[in-house]
């Protein structure tokens, strides 16, 4: 059902801009399905939200010329940079 919604937005892949369905963008419509997957199924929790990371994850490689998934986990600059230097840290 998901693919059913992404193929649309298909077309403005080539953008640099990342699709929305009107103000809202797309990765919080999806987050949202994620956290209503773990209310109703709440059995299984965990294959939903794998589940749902990897969709979001497909969508954001795909979609999002500007997701750079190392620079969005590690950040600019080396671990022990951040380490020594108390300036450089990212996300305090």
């Amino acid at each position: 059902m998901v693919l059913l919604f992404l193929i649309p937005l298909a077309a403005s892949a080539a953008t640099s801009k990342v699709p929305s369905v009107g103000p809202i963008r797309v990765e919080f419509i999806i987050f949202g399905l994620i956290l209503l997957g773990v209310a109703l199924i709440h059995k299984q929790t965990f294959w939903v939200a794998v589940l749902g990371l990897t969709v979001l994850l497909i969508f954001k490689f795909v979609f999002d010329p500007g997701f750079h998934f190392m620079e969005h986990v590690f950040g600019q600059n080396t671990m022990y940079e951040q380490l020594m230097n108390k300036d450089l840290r990212q996300g305090e």
